[in-house]
C-alpha cells in the first residue's frame, strides 16, 4: 500500500474510532499508534471518564477481535487472567496447564483496569508477556497475539511498590480529565447509547501488521532530530549547557527512550514519512513522564524546544540577534558622529549652552530670513501632538534658538519640513552635550545641526557593512522561507494536537516579523544616513 494512501486510511480509522467520545481524540490515535506498533499504554485518570470504552474501541482495529479485559482487585488470582487450570491435563497427564482460550493469553486487545491492585504472581507474569510475547503454560512457552495492552488506574504506583519494572514497560501514558467543554458536556448527556462497526476494509489483518512492523523498523532517524532528543535528555537530567534549569531532574531509562525511538519512527510510517521529523517529537510529551510534576515539565519543555529548534529556528534567532546588535551598533556610531554637541561654560553656578554658530548655514523660508536647518537623527517621528507630518528636519531662527537653549531647554517657534505653518518645538540638551528635539509624546531624538563646512563620507563606516547586512538579510529570509516551506509539508501529523502544531507555525511567525522589523530598520538607517549627507552636501 502507499504510503499516503496508508496515512489516509489510518487518519479515517481514528475519526472512527473517536465517534461519539468527547474530548478523547488524542488519547484515541495516540492509542491507536501504540497498537499498530507493539507497545503498551497506562490511562490515567478518576473513574467514570471513558478509559474502559477507549479501549474496546481498540479492539476494532484488528480483524481477530478477540478482546480481553478485567477489573483488577487485591484478591484477583492468576486463573482469572490467564485461564483456569486444566483438571483433565493434571489428572490424565500430570501437567499443569492453563485453558487459556478467551482470556488473556490469547487476546489482541487487553485491557486491565486498576492495574496497580493485582498481586505479584498476577504482575511477574504479566512481566514477561509484556516483554516477550509469551506465556509460561507449564513447560510449553505459548506465543500471545497481544498486540496492545491497555492498563488503567486512577492512581500512580507509589514509589516502594515494587511496580517499576512493569510501570516502565508501559510506553505511552496518558492523563485524562473530564469533558471540560460545556458543549461537549451537553452532547455526552443527551447522547443515546451507540455502538461502532467497523468495515472490514478499515481493518488490520495479521500480514499487514507483521508488514508493518518489518517496515517502521526502517524508519531512519536524522541527525537534526537526533540532536534535539540528546538536547531534551540533557535538559530533563538538568545537565544542559543552554542556561535552562529545571527544579528537579527527570529519569528517564534508557529502555524507555529506546522504545519510545520506535514510537517515532511508527509515527513517522504512519504519516507516509520514510524518516523521523520534527513533528514526530511531539509524540515523546506522553512518553517520557513519571508522575504529573515531570509530565508538566516535559509538556512546556516540548513546547520551548519547538519553538526554539524546529525548523532550525535558533540558528535564524541567533542569526537576527547578531544583526539587530550591528544595526544598533551602527545606529549609534551614526548618531555620536553626527549630533550637534554644544559647548558649556558655568555662569553663576549654573551651567550655559551655547551653539558653535561659526559654520552654520542660514536660509529663508517663508520669506523669513535667518534661519538654520537641524536634521532628525534618530527616527523620524511626529513632533506635535496632532499632526500627522512626520519630520525629517525643522527650520528655526538662529538667532533666537541660540539664546532660548542657553538654559539646555527651550520652547522655540519653528517649521517642520518645508511647510509654510509654524509650530512650537521642544529641545533640551542630554548629559553628553548633544542638541535633541522632543517629539509629540516627549521622546527626545538626537538632531544635528547642517553646516557648510562639512564633507561626509558614509561609505566605508555605514553603508558597506549594511550592504554586508542586507546580504545576510536576503540569506536569512531564503533560509526562513525553505523552513515555513518544510514545515508546511510535515504540519500535519495525525497523531499530534493542531495547538503543538500552531506553536512552531507561530514561532515561525514571530521570526518572519523581527526579519521584517530588521529589514525595516536597515532601511531607517540608510534613509537617515543619505538623508543627513545630503543635507551636509547642500549645506
Amino acid at each position: 500500500m502507499q504510503r499516503n494512501l496508508l496515512s489516509e486510511r489510518i487518519e479515517t480509522l481514528i475519526d472512527h474510532l473517536s465517534y461519539g467520545i468527547y474530548e478523547r481524540r488524542d488519547a484515541i490515535r495516540l492509542c491507536l499508534l501504540a497498537a499498530l506498533s507493539g507497545e503498551s499504554v497506562f490511562l490515567l485518570g478518576p473513574p467514570g471518564i471513558a478509559k474502559s470504552l477507549i479501549a474496546k474501541r481498540m479492539s476494532e482495529i484488528f480483524e481477530g477481535e478477540s478482546y480481553f479485559e478485567y477489573l483488577m482487585t487485591r484478591f484477583s488470582t492468576p486463573e482469572e487472567i490467564f485461564g483456569p487450570l486444566s483438571i483433565k491435563a493434571l489428572k490424565d497427564e500430570g501437567k499443569y496447564v492453563r485453558l487459556t482460550k478467551g482470556y488473556l493469553p490469547e487476546a489482541e486487545v487487553v485491557f486491565l483496569d486498576e492495574i496497580w491492585k493485582a498481586g505479584p504472581a498476577i504482575l511477574n507474569t504479566l512481566l514477561t508477556v509484556i516483554n516477550e510475547r509469551t506465556f509460561h503454560n507449564g513447560i510449553e512457552h505459548q506465543k500471545v497475539p497481544m498486540r496492545v495492552l491497555v492498563s488503567a488506574s486512577n492512581e500512580l504506583p507509589s514509589a516502594d511498590s515494587g511496580l517499576e519494572a512493569l510501570y516502565d514497560r508501559m510506553l505511552l501514558r496518558l492523563y485524562l480529565e473530564p469533558i471540560q467543554d460545556k458543549r461537549n458536556f451537553k452532547a455526552m448527556l443527551i447522547q443515546k447509547p451507540l455502538c461502532i462497526n467497523t468495515p472490514k476494509s478499515m481493518k488490520v489483518s495479521n500480514e499487514e501488521f507483521e508488514l508493518w512492523q518489518h517496515e517502521i523498523n526502517e524508519v531512519r532517524l536524522s541527525e537534526h532530530c537526533f540532536e534535539i532528543i540528546y538536547e531534551l535528555k540533557l535538559f530533563l537530567e538538568q545537565r544542559n549547557t543552554s542556561g535552562e534549569m529545571i527544579a528537579e531532574s527527570v529519569y528517564v531509562s534508557d529502555r524507555r527512550w529506546k522504545k519510545s525511538m520506535r514510537l517515532l519512527q511508527a509515527c513517522a510510517y504512519f504519516n507516509g514519512r520514510d524518516e523521523v521529523t520534527e513533528t514526530d517529537l511531539f509524540v515523546l510529551k506522553d512518553c517520557i513522564w513519571h508522575d504529573l510534576e515531570s509530565r508538566d515539565v516535559i509538556i512546556e519543555a516540548t513546547h520551548q524546544f519547538a519553538s526554539k529548534r524546529f525548523c532550525d529556528q535558533d540558528e535564524v534567532n541567533s542569526a537576527l540577534t547578531s544583526i539587530k546588535k550591528r544595526l544598533i551598533k551602527l545606529d549609534t556610531e551614526f548618531i555620536d558622529r553626527f549630533a550637534t554637541r554644544l559647548t558649556a561654560d558655568v555662569l553663576l553656578t549654573k551651567l550655559r549652552y551655547k551653539l558653535d554658530r561659526e559654520f552654520v548655514r542660514t536660509s529663508s523660508l517663508n520669506g523669513i530670513p535667518g534661519l538654520c536647518k537641524i536634521a532628525l537623527l534618530g527616527e523620524y517621528d511626529v513632533l506635535e501632538q496632532g499632526s500627522k507630518e512626520t519630520a525629517k528636519w525643522v527650520h528655526v531662527g538662529l538667532d533666537d534658538f541660540q539664546k532660548q537653549i542657553r538654559r539646555g531647554s527651550c520652547l522655540v517657534k519653528g517649521y517642520v519640513n518645508d511647510h509654510r505653518n509654524d509650530v512650537w518645538l521642544n529641545f533640551s540638551v542630554d548629559a553628553n552635550q548633544h542638541l535633541q528635539v522632543q517629539n509629540f509624546a516627549n521622546k527626545s531624538i538626537p538632531v544635528a545641526v547642517i553646516v557648510s563646512d562639512a564633507a561626509l563620507n558614509i561609505d566605508e563606516n555605514w553603508l558597506q557593512p549594511l550592504a554586508e547586512i542586507d546580504n545576510e538579510i536576503t540569506a536569512i529570509a531564503d533560509k526562513l522561507k525553505k523552513s515555513q516551506h518544510e514545515f508546511s509539508l510535515t504540519n500535519h501529523n495525525i497523531f499530534v494536537s493542531e495547538d503543538f502544531m500552531e506553536d512552531v507555525a507561530s514561532s515561525l511567525g514571530s521570526l518572519s516579523l523581527e526579519l521584517n522589523n530588521l529589514v525595516q530598520r536597515k532601511a531607517s538607517l540608510l534613509d537617515r544616513l543619505n538623508a543627513i549627507a545630503h543635507l551636509f552636501e547642500q549645506g
